[in-house]
């Protein structure tokens, strides 16, 4: 994999970037089958996971990917426990509960596992033997089942928790279950993996223009002559490119970023064909991210008040977020005034006031979050 990561290292960089958050989803009508599918997806990872069979663990989050790349991340993951710079050891562990929405489901795992980073600082504040913990593994429909959404499993969203001290980031430290740990390593490692799939894909489209003189009306005609497969992004799972790639009118340049929630708080990166071999980061991009940062706020609000919204932007600050972020094009905060949430409080929209992203093409009061829809970027 050519990364010297020490997954170590990682937990105590990201151990404050936010706590696990849970929306109470509503109850999908015929559950019975979604809920025997995600209690044996579940089963089947803390079992690997007890049998310390971190392969097949990671084929379970990522069913989509090449076993090359899986055999690279187990051999990164493992090093902190083969070099004794980490102690992770499930002893044993139960399915609590199991609830199944629409769009997600929601496995609660009880369990007895030792957790202990041998070179953290202060280690000897933290609990050196066994523990009782709880994971809450979130898992999201997709088009051949569910799947595990590693990034709301490991919890890792934007919240700012520097202020809490040792004594909160003990007490997410010693909350962190074995499916965690795995989720929040994928989570991190996912952004430097994900970037390097765009590269990737890059270059495959620069080889196609070359030979055809325009890029590809999409991804899938890339393979298997410029590239052997679409690559999967290691945080979803699945290929997160192909729904996000547009091309122009004159097939000239193109967008591409990792479609979904899968790197927050962790920037996309957007490749032009115009531009030489670099990555731009928008205003647009920053103002995406801020809705996504809102949302997940708002989830986390939700997730303390019986699944309601709050009522205004304001009384989310400062609990779940430290402030109302700015939108960058527009130098101020475009999102509290267009804030709408049903009359149940149970559903939102949100979106940036103005026209701010017009040099991006972008049509006023855009980008938006639904509740439903997720991030809509443009009409």
């Amino acid at each position: 994999m050519g990364k010297k990561l020490c997954l170590s290292i990682v937990i105590v960089a990201v151990l404050g970037a936010g706590l696990l958050f849970v929306l109470n989803p509503p109850v999908y009508a015929d559950k019975t089958q979604d809920e025997a599918q995600v209690r044996e997806i579940v089963q089947n990872l803390m079992t690997h996971l007890k049998n310390r069979d971190y392969l097949s663990a990671l084929k379970v989050c990522c069913p989509g990917m090449s076993d090359e790349k899986l055999k690279d991340m187990e051999e990164d993951f493992t090093r902190p426990i083969t070099t004794k710079s980490m102690i992770l050891d499930l002893k044993e562990f139960s399915v609590k509960d199991v609830k199944v929405g629409e769009k997600k489901a929601y496995v609660t795992v009880l369990q007895s596992r030792k957790l202990v980073v041998t070179d953290m600082p202060d280690k000897d504040k933290y609990p050196q033997d066994y523990r009782s913990v709880e994971d809450i593994v979130v898992l999201e429909r997709a088009d051949n089942g569910w799947k595990i959404h590693a990034p709301e499993t490991a919890g890792v969203n934007s919240q700012d928790f520097e202020a809490m001290g040792e004594e909160g980031l003990s007490k997410v430290f010693n909350e962190m279950g074995s499916a965690r740990v795995l989720c929040l390593y994928l989570s991190i490692v996912g952004v430097e993996e994900c970037r390097e799939n765009m590269y990737v894909i890059q270059d495959a489209l620069g080889k196609y223009i070359e030979k055809n003189g325009k890029l590809p009306d999409k991804l899938s005609l890339l393979v298997p002559d410029y590239i052997a497969a679409i690559p999967t992004c290691p945080a979803a799972g699945k290929d997160t490119y192909s729904p996000s790639y547009k091309v122009d009118d004159k097939a000239e340049s193109y967008s591409l970023f990792c479609h979904g929630d899968y790197h927050v708080p962790f920037e996309q990166e957007n490749f032009s064909a115009e531009e030489s071999g670099g990555a731009s980061y928008t205003p647009l991009d920053v103002c995406c991210d801020n809705l996504s940062f809102i949302a997940s706020s708002l989830d986390l609000y939700a997730y303390d008040h019986n699944g309601r919204y709050p009522a205004k932007l304001s009384d989310l600050v400062p609990r779940y977020m430290s402030s109302i972020p700015t939108c960058p094009s527009a130098g101020k905060d475009t999102y509290s005034e267009t804030y709408k949430y049903s009359s149940s409080l149970k559903t939102f929209r949100i979106y940036c006031s103005g026209h701010n992203h017009k040099d991006k093409d972008i049509p006023a009061n855009y980008p938006q979050y639904d509740y439903d829809k997720g991030l809509i970027i443009k009409p």
